[in-house]
């Protein structure tokens, strides 16, 4: 939402993976246990991918291609923007009830 003045303002956080910063802010769902929430879980999962894969996303599919990679029910999208910013192409997606598009 940028800088429009009806934006709440919300902390944000900065996560280190891959080499890169990736600033998250979690945000209103209207379930209480899901939606735009970074889990201790995603970050626990972008650790691992990030000792288990190479730092670049054309690494491990042996013909230089850029792996890909769907992160379901994806929160805040932690592990899935941490590695498209490391170069691989990611899909994220989460139930539309939990994440606000407009």
């Amino acid at each position: 939402l940028g800088d429009c003045p009806s934006a709440p303002r919300r902390p944000v956080r900065t996560y280190t993976l891959f080499g890169n910063q990736v600033f998250l802010s979690d945000g209103d769902a209207v379930l209480s246990n899901t939606g735009w929430r970074t889990w201790a879980g995603s970050w626990l999962l972008a650790k691992h991918l990030e000792a288990q894969l190479p730092s670049k996303g054309n690494g491990g599919s042996g013909d230089g291609q850029p792996l890909r990679i769907l992160d379901l029910s994806c929160g805040t999208g932690l592990a899935g923007v941490a590695l498209a910013k490391a170069g691989y192409e990611v899909v994220l997606c989460d139930m539309d009830v939990n994440v606000r598009t407009r």
